[in-house]
C-alpha cells in the first residue's frame, strides 16, 4: 500500500500545533495560578472541569508509580497541606440574589472578573485562547438597581456544614472491587482490595450514606 506522504505530512503538522497549543494553555493556566498563589488576597484562580468521572474507575495519577493513591488514607497522605473540612461558606446562597443572568458560562474560554474601585462595577472580561486578547462582555456580575447602581452582596455568607447524606450505590461499588483487584500493586495481601471491602461494609452500616 502506497503511503499518502502529503496526508501524513499535514497530519503529522495539525499534531505539533495542536501540542503546542495545548502546552500554551498549560503554561498560562500555571502562571496564573502560581499569581493566585502568592497574591491570594487579589487573585482567584479557578478551573470549572466537565470530566467524565466514568472515564476513571480509580483516584489515580497518569502513568503507575510508587505514589499512586488506591485507597483514601493514601491519597490523604500524597495530597499536601491536607485539612479536615467542618464548616464551609454558602457563597451560592450569599451572590444569587443580587448576581446577573450568566449564559454561555460552559462554553471552552477564559473568564476574568474585574472590580473597576471607582464605579464599584465587576466587569467581566473573557477570551477564547491564551493568545487572543481580553473581550469585555455588555454586562456586569451584579444587578442593578434603580439608579444603576451595582446591588452587592451584604454582610458575610453563612457558615454551612458538609452534607454527606447522599446515598452510595455499594451493591455497584462492591460488584467493581473484583475488577479492579487487577489494578492493585498489593497483589499476595491485597491490602487495597481489603479496604474496600471494608470501606463499603462501613457505608452499608451507615445506611449507604457518606456519614463515615
Amino acid at each position: 500500500m502506497e503511503h499518502d506522504h502529503v496526508k501524513r505530512a499535514k497530519l503529522m503538522k495539525l499534531r505539533a500545533e495542536h501540542n503546542d497549543g495545548q502546552m500554551a494553555e498549560r503554561k498560562y493556566y500555571y502562571s496564573k495560578r502560581k499569581r493566585a498563589v502568592d497574591s491570594s488576597s487579589e487573585y482567584l484562580s479557578l478551573i470549572v472541569d466537565g470530566m467524565d468521572q466514568a472515564k476513571t474507575a480509580l483516584p489515580h495519577f497518569v502513568g503507575r508509580t510508587a505514589k499512586d493513591a488506591e485507597t483514601q488514607p493514601t491519597l490523604l497522605k500524597i495530597i499536601p497541606d491536607v485539612s479536615e473540612i467542618k464548616f464551609l461558606y454558602n457563597i451560592r446562597d450569599w451572590l444569587i440574589p443580587v448576581i446577573s443572568n450568566f449564559k454561555q458560562h460552559t462554553d471552552p474560554l477564559h473568564y476574568r472578573f474585574k472590580r473597576e474601585t471607582q464605579t464599584d462595577v465587576v466587569n467581566i472580561y473573557q477570551k477564547k485562547t491564551q493568545d487572543k486578547p481580553w473581550v469585555q462582555l455588555t454586562f456586569g456580575a451584579f444587578s442593578y438597581d434603580n439608579k444603576g447602581k451595582p446591588i452587592l452582596p451584604k454582610g458575610v455568607p453563612k457558615l454551612v456544614q458538609p452534607s454527606f447524606e447522599r446515598k452510595i450505590n455499594t451493591k455497584r461499588l462492591n460488584s467493581c472491587i473484583s475488577s479492579w483487584n487487577c489494578l492493585f500493586r498489593d497483589q499476595i495481601q491485597q491490602t487495597s482490595k481489603i479496604w474496600w471491602q471494608n470501606f463499603v461494609k462501613v457505608f452499608r452500616k451507615n445506611g449507604n450514606k457518606c456519614t463515615i
